[in-house]
């Protein structure tokens, strides 16, 4: 299979409950979730990495922590202060990545011959992290979708 058919799903919980977060992980065919929170834990009912490795392993999705793509406290505090922009994120994020892009691998690796979503928390990716590791993920040739 050559790698331009290769898709990456990303997908955000805010405002879904489990069972439509599931549901929709289901009509993309996705087989894989990758967590790139840094702390997978969630006031939010099934979104704690325990809760949710549970919930997906029933409906046969994998589960896979990637903490180390999850974006650094320091960075993510100044974010959430608005002490800086998420421009300014974005740059500080994508330095963090370029000393991890053996972790991008591993991404690479599961989407060889998984249907795979990346998963954080932000509804929207474009004020996320995950929307900068997609356009890494991008430049190697992946066609990545944002659910």
């Amino acid at each position: 299979e050559s790698k331009e058919s290769n898709c990456i799903f990303t997908i955000g919980y805010e405002g879904k409950d489990i069972e439509d977060f599931i549901a929709l992980l289901k009509s993309n065919g996705i087989t894989h979730v990758i967590d790139v929170r840094d702390i997978p834990l969630s006031r939010k009912n099934g979104f704690s990495k325990t809760a949710l490795s549970e919930i997906l392993k029933k409906n046969r999705i994998k589960y896979t922590h990637l903490k180390i793509l999850g974006s650094p406290k320091d960075i993510r505090d100044k974010l959430k202060s608005k002490e800086i922009s998420f421009n300014t994120f974005a740059k500080k994020y994508e330095e963090y990545l370029k000393k991890h892009l053996d972790a991008l691998k591993e991404i690479e690796h599961y989407a060889s011959s998984e249907r795979i979503a990346l998963m954080c928390y932000e509804e929207d990716w474009r004020i996320c992290h995950r929307s900068i590791i997609a356009k890494y993920l991008q430049k190697d040739g992946f066609k990545v979708i944002h659910l």
